[in-house]
């Protein structure tokens, strides 16, 4: 396994309710607090009674909460905001970046309230993010993340507003936390029922062996651009039709997964 001393950062953060439809869209702004100076919203929304608290979740295709993640591979991200009291509305921005600050993974598959913007400026040069469309009545903001093909952590900074609705950043309340994931790299992801399972390359096929198909839930192949190629339960993975270039293969029975990187040539 390579070694990489790179720190990749996702922030999501709430940005000011002023800008009902993300300030990204509105101002072209980047509000995640990010190394480069990105400002955040606590700096301006302060005053309110509330007391707002946030979590990051992240979760895989099966709908497991993970601590570790399988690059190329798709994951929800959920940000999650409450309070006691109950504010009238919440909002988020968010970002993804390697310690170079340039985009890592890539964002999907916005849910509801959810729009995924570029900020392009004089600071900040072809930034994704992720924020509010409109301001959320319930504080929660799904996304799909996939991860980055990089043998590196990954950083989730968050932080989030609890509002009052009033057009204004007087009287609402911030927070911010973070949380920090490292990748699961081919080798190093097998346990129990897959630990045995070794990997056959054939001109027309990639086949699997040391476990009989049954035991296997679920195959898939994944591009360096984290698409998903193929999905099945078959052991055997054709190659008809792949362009040249680097795949992984990811395997998974239960709750146990094992990866194999392979080339097609």
């Amino acid at each position: 396994m390579k070694s990489f001393n790179i720190g990749t950062i996702l922030c999501a953060v709430i940005i000011s309710l002023a800008s009902a439809n993300g300030v990204a869209e509105e101002q072209n702004k980047d509000r995640t607090g990010t190394p480069d100076g990105s400002s955040t919203c606590t700096q301006c929304h302060t005053g309110g009674g509330f007391n707002p608290q946030m979590e990051i979740i992240i979760e895989d295709e099966t709908g497991t909460e993970v601590d570790a993640f399988i690059p190329g591979a798709d994951y929800t991200l959920t940000v999650t905001l409450s309070s006691i009291p109950f504010p009238t509305v919440f909002g988020f921005q968010a970002t993804a970046l390697f310690d170079d600050l340039s985009n890592a993974g890539s964002f999907s598959d916005p849910g509801t309230g959810v729009q995924i913007e570029i900020v392009n400026n004089a600071s900040i040069m072809n930034r994704h993010v992720v924020e509010h469309s409109n301001p959320g009545f319930v504080g929660n903001f799904e996304v799909q993340w996939t991860a980055p093909m990089d043998e590196s952590d990954v950083t989730f900074y968050a932080s989030g507003v609890t509002a009052n609705g009033n057009n204004e950043s007087s009287g609402d309340k911030a927070t911010n936390i973070q949380r920090t994931l490292s990748p699961q790299m081919p080798d190093h992801v097998w346990e129990n029922a897959l630990e045995n399972v070794r990997l056959g390359t054939y001109p027309d096929q990639w086949q699997l062996y040391g476990s009989s198909p049954t035991t296997i839930d679920r195959v898939r192949l994944i591009d360096l651009q984290g698409q998903i190629i193929l999905d099945q339960r078959a052991s055997a993975i054709p190659r008809q039709g792949l362009l040249p270039g680097m795949y992984i293969i990811h395997v998974q029975a239960g709750n146990t997964s094992k990866t194999f990187k392979v080339m097609h040539i």
